[in-house]
């Protein structure tokens, strides 16, 4: 019966598959209750390296979420162009039935002279302030629904109290979060991992049960996340290979490449050796007398 751990290059799980893998290694061995101290010890010292993980991984799993600003950013701005648009028709509209408290409604956006292009924050106050005032009127919130612009204005309301709440986050992430603290507790965790494989492999080669029955079944856990780690990988290879594939590939070059083409050699003055009438130089005939 093998007694060895089988080997995973943890290094290639993404965040939450490493935090899942070692949370279930600690439950799988924390169930067994040996009733040796080193071992045990070993544990302690394991768990708390993956509590200190599951911190870190709580702080980058808010930091994707405050991604989520750009988009409530981006939707409220289209909500408030569209918004103060329409408004703005019907304030002009002579035959709208809400002209007159369109014109007020317009009177009250534009006082604040809200542009989308400013900062996030004052953009965020701004806004807050013209919902404000919209809602204490009840002939406002009427003339909206009439015009059928409620809903946007409501999805307004919605986005930017969620970019103010993503702000808020990000401030508090921002006291928390340590530069790599993620990438050093999971190096941390990996390091206690790898002593806990190493005794319980002493333990079984030592003392035998229940450590020789144990890690088989722990092995069978990992054979699982590993056949998965390199299922991702195969396909990764296959889609990189794809992707290269479908780059246009370089035109030939003409012989030679991109080398400069050789000078031309000065010659002899009088040409390529040739005489006035075209035919190479001879040296003259010697005449004989008879």
């Amino acid at each position: 019966m093998k007694t060895s751990i089988t080997k995973i290059d943890l290094r290639q799980l993404e965040n939450g598959t490493h935090f899942e893998f070692m949370t279930t290694c600690s439950t799988f061995f924390a169930a067994k209750s040996y009733e040796n101290e080193l071992i045990n010890n070993t544990l302690k010292t394991f768990n708390e390296a993956l509590k200190t993980e599951d911190e870190q991984l709580k702080i980058f799993i808010s930091n994707e979420e405050v991604k989520n600003v750009t988009a409530n950013d981006q939707l409220r701005d289209n909500c408030y162009t569209y918004l103060r648009a329409c408004v703005k028709a019907h304030a002009n509209a002579l035959a709208s039935p809400v002209r007159e408290v369109a014109e007020k409604i317009l009177a009250t956006i534009d006082k604040y002279n809200l542009r989308i292009s400013v900062g996030i924050d004052k953009e965020t106050g701004l806004l807050r302030n013209i919902i404000d005032d919209l809602k204490k009127d009840g002939s406002f919130t009427e003339a909206l629904t009439t015009m059928g612009m409620k809903p946007v204005f409501d999805e307004m309301e919605r986005t930017n109290q969620a970019v103010a709440q993503a702000q808020d986050a990000r401030d508090r992430l921002n006291e928390q979060r340590t530069v790599g603290g993620m990438a050093e507790a999971r190096r941390a965790t990996d390091e206690a991992y790898g002593n806990l494989c190493f005794i319980l492999e002493s333990a079984a080669a030592m003392f035998g049960a229940p450590f020789k029955t144990d890690i088989p079944s722990w092995n069978s856990t990992v054979n699982r996340y590993k056949a998965n780690l390199e299922h991702k990988q195969a396909v990764n290879a296959a889609k990189r290979k794809e992707e290269e594939a479908d780059k246009p590939k370089p035109e030939p070059q003409p012989e030679g490449g991109n080398q400069p083409k050789p000078e031309p050699q000065p010659q002899p003055e009088g040409g390529n050796s040739q005489t006035e009438g075209g035919h190479a130089d001879v040296p003259p005939t010697e005449v004989h007398p008879e």
